[in-house]
């Protein structure tokens, strides 16, 4: 088990960091995108100051804000976002987030961060599992928690409301 001190935030090809002031612009392009948004959740774009003050408390820990977020960067550009949410001590379990921008999809940077944050949950967290809840339609999502080692473990009928319909869930876990 790697200590703390030892533990890397990065790999060979990218570097994993906090949200800083100066990501607010590429936020808000990558938040404002109506197509990640889940009718019902929100409607409309946020604004630049919503971000800034959402940056500013972006840096409060794990253990206390339940949730953190890491900015995914190659070559020092940001080309996605990873999340730890739902965080329980007494369980020790969180749940996973990624998104990358289709413009750097299809690159490997998302297979390579989930491997990373597989790592740090396990060894500097001391987590015992991950879960991630997928659109079921989503079949690139699904094969790539597949292929980092997670089980398919149950499907949520007409989970989350769409503007064609409702959609499935596929719930993942991955015991470390």
């Amino acid at each position: 088990m790697e200590r703390l001190e030892e533990f890397k935030n990065r790999t060979e090809r990218l570097i994993f960091r906090a949200l800083e002031p100066e990501d607010v612009d590429w936020l808000m392009e990558l938040e404002n995108d109506p197509s990640h948004w889940l009718v019902g959740e929100r409607q409309l774009p946020l604004s630049r100051n919503t971000f800034l003050r959402y940056i500013e408390n972006a840096s409060e820990a794990l253990e206390d804000a339940g949730q953190f977020r890491w900015v995914i960067a190659a070559d020092s550009n940001p080309v996605g976002l990873i999340d730890l949410y739902n965080y329980s001590a007494v369980h020790q379990r969180a749940s996973v987030g990624i998104l990358v921008l289709r413009n750097h999809r299809n690159k490997g940077y998302a297979k390579e961060s989930l491997r990373w944050l597989i790592r740090y949950s396990k060894d500097i967290l001391q987590l015992h599992q991950l879960f991630a809840e997928i659109v079921a339609t989503n079949e690139q999502s699904i094969h790539l928690f597949d292929s980092v080692g997670f089980e398919r473990t149950g499907t949520l009928k007409d989970w989350l409301r769409r503007r064609e319909g409702f959609e499935d869930v596929v719930q993942t876990q991955l015991l470390l």
